[in-house]
């Protein structure tokens, strides 16, 4: 029998797969995207979350970021979610040597019984066309389900 740890760890898993795909599509048709947030119901399906975009932001990518978490937290704060994924496209710095940032899916991973990661795909353009490098993962705080233990 699978303890709930692994169960969790396996639906956000599920819920990285779910999103990956749009991701992709965003990076090949504009080589860019602006955030954006998927989740997991109890009943273990799959919803899109959306924010309106506000342009009147210095940075709305990040402002938007900020919104998808506050909208996240309502919601699975009244039970209508059991694991978040906030998806943005941001820059890091792989190595010590990089002088600059590679491209990368930034995605945060929150699920109710305490998983709380941060994942990264790195990314470049080619001929138009998204190539994904080695994915790669931390542990970090919960920001939409803190302290549910």
């Amino acid at each position: 029998m699978e303890s709930t740890q692994d169960n969790g760890q396996a639906q956000a898993q599920q819920l990285l797969n779910a999103a990956m795909p749009l991701a992709e599509k965003l990076l090949n048709e504009a080589g860019e995207f602006m955030p954006f947030a998927a989740a997991m119901t109890p009943a273990a399906e799959f919803v899109s979350v959306d924010v309106p975009e506000d342009l009147e932001e210095e940075n709305p990518s990040e402002a938007m970021v900020a919104d998808l978490q506050l909208v996240l937290r309502q919601a699975a704060g009244e039970g209508e979610y059991i694991a978040t994924a906030v998806v943005y496209d941001t820059g890091i710095l792989i190595s010590d040597d990089d002088q600059e940032p590679q491209d990368a899916v930034g995605i945060n991973l929150d699920h109710k019984q305490g998983l709380a990661m941060m994942v990264f795909i790195p990314y470049q353009l080619v001929d138009g066309q998204v190539e994904f490098g080695e994915m790669f993962a931390q542990e970090t705080d919960a920001i939409i389900f803190p302290s549910q233990h």
